[in-house]
């Protein structure tokens, strides 16, 4: 496999965990999301 694949497939499995944490912890539990509490997305202030 090259490097372009396992970079593609690393993206995705990344991409699908963040999602499944995000949707886990759910909307209003900014603390325990990755990333999404720090970013705020215009809802925590």
């Amino acid at each position: 496999m090259n490097l372009v694949v396992l970079t593609g497939i690393f993206g995705n499995i990344t991409a699908i965990l963040m999602v499944i944490s995000y949707w886990f912890w759910g909307i209003g539990n900014w603390e325990l999301g990755i990333g999404f509490g720090e970013l705020g997305i215009g809802n925590w202030e």
